[in-house]
């Protein structure tokens, strides 16, 4: 640790003067920021002939026994807790399952874990010998005892987060960064610095998961995170990236599906469905519920039916069984899952032949649910690449994970200004009856389509706790949670917009952040109170006809060779960087983990040419979820090796990983390139995970 005695005014002028010259050149926003940064809260306190400084805000030292001494304590206890060999239990080993049918990615990734000596006896932990896989260091202070700790503890993936620019601007005077920095410049290994420019903001949780999500899948089973002076508020945040845990995988479908999905949109697209975009300056003051298939629906379907000349019905997924099965036929419909089961759902509800419903399903949706309705549109969903892959010029933020999500979204898109959500329960009070009682889930009645489904189905996941419309807790499922965060950050986002939508509540489950719950008797009141635009629907169906596009048949004929020949150039990479890496000891597949999840990210020299990045992004989006997988193989199970069995582990992981990544640019090939281009049978699209049942 640094001892300051015989330093002058002048040597931290001119530590500072160099660490500036060091942003400068790699980290230019750091730079931007800083350079004229003006302290207005704290200062640093230098006593000649002290070895140690302090921190004062509005005069009193936040330091009592000194930043140094703070600092050196923390630095001594991290580094005697990991110098050691160690065993972590923090986070249990992930099984990839089996499913039926055969499927390329899935299979391999299945194969290399059911092989592995890990597998074949009791998870013991993950053993951290001498090094650490990743470390998130809360709350700069000077830098000291993160100079300290990335001195003398080997650690693979570092991020360093501080949410109070002013602490930040101060550590300038006295770590010198560049040199921490070099710590960090070697194969294998990475440094990010995550600094707010808003110590105030109410965004640090979502500006530090941001960065979380980028480190997957060192992040959360082999992060430490290490809050200096056990800040409060760096706790909390923390705990609120904890508590949004569910969300960071979203959008990581496997490359399988991934295929499927893009097999069905080049269909959907090659058939001149309309696309949907935004709807600019239309809004409609006539109140839509957006319902999805939450247990309260039951009890809540009778107001809806009351009301029915007075609201716009737009149902979500499965809560179009509900409200068909309750003699409610709704205006719209959202579908956002690609598998064929949704079919198979569909054609199950109800739906009569001759209905009036308007359809509005993801680009990727299975061709023969656009059949079922007489009017569809498509929509791109802005949470994945597919928009810019194809050029279009309109995507829907936000419709993610659920299809009610996606409904949410769509109904801000296209112009009202009341929403109300219904059957959107996010939670329930028994795990018995987690859906309502006319959906899919639900009594099957005589129905042996539903019998089957449910079977396949079955009861999902362990049970978490929420917080109730009512007050108290509610039971909850992780996908649930997603869902719920996913939703609220939805509302959240559109509150700031010039003219905000009013979103409610009349499902009773899990409190909405963001929205007003109604009770059961208010409702009739408040659509009445709302609701003036009559007939305006009507505008609305030609409005969305008028502002509709299509993906231009060139893009549709040159865009799949452009990203065949990306994926080949992707795979030769990631092909090169396994074959030459050298894997012998547990820290060795930390960092080809850690490597391959920089090369996964990795940007092409030629980004910035007109609809490269489209090709590109579309690339990194194919095989993500896979490349994670075997990324997640080699780190947990790598670890969890006892010596012995990490030769075994080790050639067993680099045969099934160079076999996926040899085998992605034929499979695309085969089922992009190649596929039949009319005539196809329906079973072309099956689910991935119904088919064969």
């Amino acid at each position: 640790m640094l001892d300051f005695s015989n330093l002058t005014e002048q040597d931290f002028l001119d530590r500072k003067i160099k660490n500036l010259q060091f942003f400068r050149t790699r980290y230019k926003g750091i730079y931007d920021h800083f350079h004229e940064f003006q302290l207005s809260r704290l200062e640093l306190s230098i006593t000649p002939g002290s070895k140690d400084v302090q921190i004062l805000e509005e005069g009193e030292p936040l330091y009592p026994t000194g930043v140094a001494a703070t600092s050196a304590i923390e630095a001594r206890d991290f580094v005697r807790m990991f110098s050691a060999k160690k065993r972590i239990k923090n986070f249990g080993l992930k099984i990839a399952n089996k499913l039926p049918g055969k499927r390329f990615a899935l299979d391999l990734i299945h194969k290399c874990g059911q092989e592995s000596p890990v597998s074949k006896r009791h998870f013991e932990g993950y053993v951290f010998d001498g090094f650490v896989p990743s470390v998130v260091f809360l709350g700069v202070g000077l830098g000291l005892h993160i100079d300290e700790i990335t001195k003398n503890t080997d650690i693979v993936n570092a991020i360093i987060y501080e949410p109070d620019p002013e602490f930040f601007a101060l550590s300038m005077f006295v770590v010198d960064w560049q040199e921490i920095w070099e710590r960090f410049e070697k194969q294998g290994y990475s440094l990010t610095f995550v600094i707010s420019s808003n110590n105030n903001s109410s965004e640090h949780v979502r500006i530090l998961e941001n960065e979380m999500k980028k480190s997957l899948p060192l992040h959360p089973d082999f992060t430490v995170f290490l809050s200096h002076r056990n800040n409060i508020s760096n706790i909390e945040t923390f705990k609120g990236v904890r508590d949004r845990l569910p969300t960071i995988n979203a959008n990581a479908d496997n490359f399988d599906r991934q295929i499927d999905h893009l097999n069905q949109e080049l269909h959907n697209l090659q058939k001149g469905s309309p696309v949907l975009r935004p709807l600019r300056n239309h809004f409609i003051d006539k109140p839509i519920v957006i319902v999805g298939s939450g247990p309260s629906l039951d009890h809540r379907v009778e107001s809806l039916k009351s009301q029915r000349n007075n609201i716009v019905l737009m149902s979500a997924g499965t809560g179009l069984r509900v409200l068909l099965r309750n003699g409610l036929e709704p205006d719209f419909h959202v579908e956002l899952d690609s598998d064929f089961i949704i079919y198979e759902i569909l054609s199950n509800s109800g739906l009569r032949s001759d209905n009036n419903v308007t359809l509005f399903a993801k680009s990727t949706v299975n061709p023969r649910v656009t059949e079922l309705f007489p009017r569809s549109f498509l929509f791109f969903n802005a949470d994945t690449n597919n928009v810019r892959f194809w050029g279009f010029d309109g995507a829907i933020s936000g419709a993610s994970p659920t299809c009610t999500n996606a409904a949410a979204s769509l109904a801000v898109n296209l112009g009202f200004r009341s929403i109300f959500f219904a059957g959107s329960d996010y939670g329930f009070f028994s795990d018995q009856k987690d859906h309502s009682e006319d959906s899919v889930y639900g009594d099957p009645g005589n129905s042996e389509f539903i019998k089957r489904f449910q079977v396949a189905a079955g009861r999902r996941h362990e049970l978490l706790e929420v917080e109730s419309v009512w007050g108290g807790k509610i039971c909850t499922r992780q996908d649930y949670l997603f869902a719920k965060i996913r939703v609220e950050d939805l509302i959240r986002a559109y509150r700031k917009s010039d003219n905000p939508p009013h979103f409610y509540s009349i499902s009773d489950g899990a409190r909405i952040e963001g929205t007003d719950w109604v009770a059961e008797a208010e409702f009739p009141f408040l659509v009445q109170k709302i609701n003036r635009d009559q007939d305006k629907l009507a505008d609305l169906q030609v409005a969305i006809g008028e502002g509709c596009g299509a993906v231009s048949l060139e893009l549709l004929k040159a865009r799949p060779a452009q990203l065949q020949t990306e994926l080949e150039r992707r795979c030769t990479r990631f092909v090169s960087l396994i074959e030459k890496a050298s894997l012998t000891h547990r820290v060795d597949c930390v960092r080809l983990a850690n490597e391959m999840r920089l090369e996964l990210r990795y940007t092409p020299s030629d980004e910035g040419i007109s609809g490269q990045v489209g090709v590109h992004s579309m690339a990194f989006q194919l095989i993500w979820g896979s490349t994670l997988q075997f990324i997640y193989l080699l780190l947990a199970h790598g670890l969890a090796c006892e010596d012995g069995e990490l030769d075994a582990f080790f050639d067993i992981w680099r045969k099934y990983t160079l076999q996926f990544f040899y085998g992605v640019p034929c499979e695309y090939k085969e089922k992009i390139l190649e596929r039949p281009l009319s005539g196809e049978d329906c079973r072309l699209f099956r689910s991935f995970h119904y088919e064969g049942r």
